[in-house]
């Protein structure tokens, strides 16, 4: 299995991309991760190909455009406001304070979208919109798309390292860590089985301008990064207003969103997150051990005594 995101398109398309990725249910294994990606060529835009590191079917794929401008206010933490010029069902205009307009587009038929898997590989996704959604598109100057994959933490064994490791036998606590590793459009992570797919269908890769990682795991987690990526910040998730967007996905009510903006710097154009969370336990079997020993040792210690007072 690959260890990277990618993305390919028709042509030399420029796109930002935002991730969200939701580690924060009581049911621990379960992960969402919503992608974002806000188009800028629209003009010369045909379609785009996205590559997910791991396997999933399309029961676990949501295009989640309506949620999206239902909760614009709340994902882009900005005043935001619809219009209806060339409103479709498919197609609505955003306007921010400043008056700049996009659009946002909510993928809502199956002809849209084409599923490819890779067995071991990962999957890909191809958005291909009609011929009269891709008016609406070409519209404006950039168009935002938002999708949403519903999956498990051992279906990221890739991405989610998991690792524990008891301090030492005689301590009460063991400590849960997760590797945790994000990589956007990495030349390393494209396969041979991921070359000839984008030579046959005549792909390029995109570039992207900036990557904005959004994480959000509950506060029982402590986070650890490298220096080149220490630089995010942190808030606490206000539950109650995030529930209707999770589908009422049970979550922890103490949850923190960790976020990082990393813009283009280099020619390859490539971006990378690592870092890892981290959770004490309690040993309950040492604590046991603890307990049945002092036992002992109290019942030898009352023997030991009697015999001596007999004496």
């Amino acid at each position: 299995m690959n260890r990277g995101f990618l993305m390919f398109a028709n042509d030399n398309l420029n796109v930002d991309v935002h991730l969200n990725c939701w580690r924060c249910f009581k049911d621990e294994n379960i992960v969402i991760i919503d992608y974002g990606i806000m188009l800028k060529k629209t003009s010369i835009f045909e379609k785009f190909v996205l590559f997910f590191p791991f396997n999933f079917t399309i029961n676990d794929f949501e295009c989640i455009g309506k949620k999206t401008l239902e909760n614009r206010k709340l994902i882009f933490n900005a005043d935001l406001t619809t219009t209806n010029n060339g409103k479709t069902e498919y197609y609505t205009e955003v306007q921010e304070e400043n008056g700049n307009k996009w659009g946002v587009y909510a993928f809502q038929e199956e002809s849209d979208i084409k599923f490819i898997s890779l067995k071991e590989i990962g999957t890909f996704l191809e958005f291909e919109p009609t011929q009269e959604h891709l008016v609406a598109i070409r519209n404006l100057e950039q168009c935002y798309f938002r999708i949403r994959v519903r999956t498990t933490l051992e279906n990221l064994s890739m991405l989610f390292i998991k690792e524990k490791a008891n301090d030492f036998f005689l301590k009460s606590s063991s400590e849960y860590r997760e590797i945790i590793s994000f990589r956007f459009n990495n030349k390393r992570d494209i396969s041979s089985e991921i070359s000839q797919y984008i030579t046959k269908n005549g792909l390029k890769m995109i570039d992207i301008d900036s990557v904005r990682l959004f994480f959000i795991t509950n506060s029982q987690f402590d986070l650890y990064t490298s220096k080149d990526n220490s630089e995010y910040t942190t808030r606490l998730i206000e539950t109650e207003r995030w529930k209707k967007y999770l589908s009422e996905l049970d979550i922890f009510e103490t949850s923190c969103c960790y976020y990082w903006k990393s813009k283009k710097t280099r020619e390859d154009k490539h971006y990378s997150f690592l870092f890892d969370i981290r959770k004490c336990t309690c040993n309950v079997k040492t604590i046991m051990i603890y307990i049945v020993g002092l036992i002992f040792i109290n019942l030898f210690s009352n023997i030991i005594f009697s015999l001596f007072s007999c004496k």
